[in-house]
């Protein structure tokens, strides 16, 4: 896998942030590979860990999946967990990738439904998902105490959760706001985005997000929430990705209520949802 992953990222220009199947693979990729790390058991953990020799004689499961990314070439910046999520920084050489998740596939759910939205601008009379963002703003400052210092392109990723932190983080480094968090970085780095199975996580698009890219699947469900009708709206930038292929879109496609109650009842709206799902549709796209 390791030669196979290198091969996509050499053909891709990281310091563009304009889209690509190549790094829409390799972050698919990395979506997937944070689910290999093991968190604490502890419920109220909120630990930060650089990766050092001091950390990984102390911290066994870090150990392991610091071993498990050596094996690709790749390497581990830090680890931020909390009982909600974990978000990983890694460096492979051309680019710095932040993937995040979420810690509990139901606890995500519970997230998801929980509809009510927090002010984080008036000016642009930006909302984000309350839950979401609450779990964001515990990391943000991590994230740029640790990568202030760093030249290459940043590009944020993560699959379900884990995308919604990832936009709320890309947000937070990218928008002109001064009411945001300011944790723009200094050196003019390159930024962008690209998630997979994302819910809606705000009320509106700042209009500053080219280089952020949402894949979704029009079979999976978690894009569709939060609803609409709560006043949350699709991202500027969003590609449809299924069996067809891969196409940007305006306005997603509406989706019969019948085939939707067809892939809930039928048990197939875990499969639909799947990182691996998308990296399926994603793999005969790079390789043609």
């Amino acid at each position: 896998m390791k030669e196979n992953l290198y091969k996509y990222i050499n053909k891709a220009d990281w310091k563009n942030t304009g889209f690509c199947e190549n790094k829409a693979y390799v972050c698919s990729q990395f979506s997937k590979l944070i689910y290999n790390y093991k968190p604490t058991d502890k419920k109220d953990r909120t630990n930060f860990f650089e990766i050092n020799e001091e950390t990984l004689s102390k911290n066994p499961n870090i150990s392991a999946f610091n071993t498990f990314i050596n094996n690709f070439d790749f390497r581990v910046i830090f680890i931020f967990e909390n009982k909600d999520s974990v978000t990983i920084g890694l460096s492979i050489n051309r680019a710095i990738i932040i993937a995040s998740r979420g810690t509990s596939y139901w606890k995500d759910w519970g997230i998801n439904l929980n509809f009510f939205k927090a002010t984080v601008c008036n000016i642009e009379k930006l909302k984000f998902h309350r839950g979401f963002n609450k779990i964001a703003t515990k990391t943000v400052d991590k994230i740029y105490k640790k990568i202030s210092a760093e030249t290459a392109p940043i590009y944020f990723t993560g699959h379900s959760l884990g995308g919604a932190l990832s936009g709320i983080f890309y947000y937070n480094f990218t928008t002109n706001c001064n009411c945001i968090k300011d944790v723009r970085l200094k050196n003019n780095n390159k930024i962008s985005g690209y998630t997979f199975g994302m819910p809606r996580f705000s009320n509106k698009t700042v209009n500053k997000t080219d280089s952020l890219f949402n894949l979704y699947n029009p079979l999976d469900i978690v894009p569709m929430t939060p609803p609409k009708a709560f006043g949350y709206k699709n991202q500027k930038s969003e590609y449809e990705l299924s069996e067809l292929g891969l196409e940007l879109r305006q306005e997603r496609k509406r989706i019969k209520t019948l085939k939707k109650l067809s892939v809930i009842f039928k048990g197939k709206a875990t499969k639909e949802h799947n990182i691996d799902r998308y990296i399926s549709f994603l793999h005969p796209l790079v390789n043609n």
